[in-house]
């Protein structure tokens, strides 16, 4: 006959009631603002002229690299820093590009190449369709 959640059904209901009232009926008792164009400034139009007047290069100059000392690769493979050296950056994109360039080159060319390369790794003939890849 009586439900427990009533109470806080009611409560809610009277909360939403009272929100309404507040939002609806309250404010729009409340004298409208009058909007005065002067008060808000004109856009206008900026322009600005931006001038490059250096140049910035990804490789130091070979004139400072000769004075600078080198880094020492660790067998493990980490970079042993030299506080007189260049930037270990421009050695290690170096380094990078070699390693594309000599993965490139033994890279097959033709079709019978990538056969021979395919049957040498995986010791199967293609998969069909292989020539279309």
């Amino acid at each position: 006959m009586f439900s427990p959640r009533r109470p806080f059904k009611l409560f809610v209901t009277a909360a939403v009631l009272v929100s309404l009232y507040v939002i609806f009926i309250h404010e729009t008792q409340r004298p409208a603002e009058k909007w005065e164009p002067s008060r808000h400034p004109q856009p206008h139009e900026v322009t600005r002229t931006v001038t490059v007047t250096a140049t910035v290069s990804a490789k130091p100059q070979s004139a400072s690299v000769t004075r600078l000392g080198k880094h020492k690769y660790r067998p493990d493979g980490l970079l042993e820093l030299n506080p007189n050296g260049p930037h270990p950056i421009f050695e290690l994109v170096e380094r990078a590009e070699r390693a594309w360039a000599d993965r490139q080159a033994r890279a097959s060319k033709t079709m019978p190449e990538a056969v021979k390369e395919y049957r040498r790794r995986y010791g199967r003939n293609p998969p069909k369709g292989f020539d279309l890849w």
